[in-house]
């Protein structure tokens, strides 16, 4: 980035080294003389024939942000063979000694006329000029000083060195992609998040860089006023920051806070490194709902729960990770003894009497079975926002449909025709069943199958004695021991139109999930 004349921006770090050894303008002696020598000399050394400019600001106010325009009085020197081994003195006459005065420099090595990449700059005390207008160091007035001693022993640069550090609160699947965006703004700009970054760098996460922690360096990020940092995982794989990606601001907000104004982000410009944690999710619903793969889903408000209106198809958890899929009879029945296998299958359109011609519409109409350990699992198979239904979920929409309080809580086949005429066909969808229902919820169960805990697959629509064991089967997110192996579940079976079962299974068992929002 180059500062020009017309803007002022001549930028140096401001050279004025005290020969006197005084560090306060209070404690100058009197001066006696307009004239300010600047005593040059050079640590690093510009080729002969190179200009040496120095730029003098009168300011009646000592907190100017005098860099930000022309100066007042422009020096310039062809620099000799001498000069640049020996120094030399340059008079500034004309000084204005009734207020505040600046000085800045720099040897103009690519011959552009303003200060540029590769000039060689000044300091004082160690401080640059950048950092004068990050507001981290303070100009040096001369007004009453009588000689300074400048030398040239820095290159200017506007880019600068940068680490982020990161950890993974919500730890996203290996192979993932990490963004950060880097705004660069010469003020604040609490809306930064509006445009289109000025550099992005990124990272594929290896399975040690989630556990341990990731690292993003830069040796040439912009040494802006101001530089914002937002940073987030690509979840979907699709390339941009959408819905159910993950995604942080510095320092340590969630982007939804930003964007509503709840928190502000914090510059990090100064900063040598950083640490962002990504913890929140980024919600940007569309009225759509839709899961990790980019199945699409009906929903239905039940009461004051919003559910799935259809059974849930992701293969992936919220995360990215997959599910595994795919298991023989004997390693289904090995889920458990193999650590909890988190495990969906698709039931087998073979075996569906003719009802399904394919893997793919058996998938579409009837969702997949997952096993209990799935949806136990902290990653979440339901989309950001939504949760898999619980016992006490089930129970209200139980309620909803006519089941009497006191058969909620009971673990068998609950209700009759007398005490909760129709409950099962009330939640159940107007086809796809022996007997179908009157979906009065339009809650559309459907005669979707199980795979038993022995990965036997069964009670599809068409599963004996004419269907009439055909059932709708549910998990829910509730425990049924203290232990873990067991989950509470629904059925609604095809023969039962008065009845819905609550009872605990074991997590091996493979039935369908509905999600509800959170």
């Amino acid at each position: 980035m180059k500062w020009t004349k017309q803007k002022g921006l001549l930028l140096t770090i401001i050279g004025v080294g005290l020969l006197l050894g005084a560090c306060k303008d209070e404690l100058q002696p009197t001066v006696t003389k307009d004239v300010l020598d600047a005593n040059i000399s050079f640590k690093i050394k510009p080729e002969a024939g190179t200009e040496f400019i120095l730029n003098l600001y009168h300011t009646q106010d000592e907190n100017e942000p005098f860099y930000q325009r022309d100066p007042d009085m422009v020096l310039k020197r062809t620099l000799s063979t001498s000069d640049v081994e020996n120094g030399f003195t340059l008079p500034i006459e004309e000084l204005d000694r009734n207020g505040f005065a600046y000085v800045t420099a720099f040897v103009d090595v690519d011959g552009d006329g303003v200060l540029s990449e590769g000039d060689i700059a000044t300091g004082y005390f160690e401080q640059t000029l950048r950092k004068v207008m990050r507001g981290t160091a303070k100009a040096s007035n001369v007004a009453h000083r009588e000689f300074l001693t400048i030398e040239m022993a820095e290159l200017y640069t506007t880019l600068v060195s940068f680490e982020a550090d990161f950890s993974f609160t919500i730890a996203p699947a290996e192979d993932t992609k990490l963004l950060l965006h880097l705004y660069y703004a010469d003020q604040e700009e609490p809306n930064f998040f509006e445009r289109a970054p000025d550099d992005v760098r990124e990272v594929v996460l290896t399975a040690d860089e989630i556990r341990d922690g990731a690292k993003i360096s830069l040796n040439d990020m912009q040494d802006n006023p101001y530089v914002y940092a937002m940073a987030y995982l690509d979840i979907n794989g699709n390339g941009n920051l959408d819905h159910a990606d993950v995604a942080a601001v510095y320092p340590g907000k969630s982007l939804m806070d930003i964007i509503s104004g709840t928190e502000t982000a914090a510059s990090i410009a100064g900063e040598e490194s950083v640490e962002m944690d990504m913890k929140d999710w980024f919600i940007q619903e569309d009225g759509v709902l839709r899961d990790i793969d980019g199945n699409v889903y009906q929903t239905v408000m039940i009461g004051t729960t919003e559910w799935m209106a259809e059974n849930l198809k992701t293969t992936r958890f919220r995360n990215g990770d997959a599910l595994v899929t795919g298991l023989s009879n004997t390693d289904w029945a090995a889920t458990f003894t193999n650590g909890r296998v988190r495990a969906y299958a698709v039931y087998p359109y073979t075996e569906s009497g003719g009802t399904v011609s394919s893997e793919a519409e058996m998938i579409a109409r009837y969702g997949l079975l997952y096993n209990g350990y799935a949806v136990e699992d902290t990653r979440g198979l339901c989309p950001v926002g939504w949760r898999v239904a619980s016992d006490d979920d089930f129970k209200a929409l139980e309620e909803a449909a006519g089941m009497p309080d006191d058969l909620l809580d009971a673990t068998s086949w609950r209700g009759t025709p007398t005490l909760s005429p129709n409950v099962g066909l009330k939640l159940r969808s107007t086809e796809g069943w022996p007997l179908v229902g009157t979906d009065d919820l339009d809650f559309k169960a459907l005669p979707a199958g199980v795979r038993a805990e022995t990965g036997v697959y069964g009670n599809f629509i068409n599963a004996g004695n004419n269907g009439s064991l055909a059932r709708a089967a549910f998990w829910t997110s509730t425990n049924g021991n203290e232990s873990g192996t067991l989950g509470y579940r629904r059925l609604i079976e095809s023969s039962r139109p008065h009845s819905v079962l609550r009872g605990t299974v074991a997590k091996r068992e493979g039935y369908c999930v509905r999600c509800v929002r959170e």
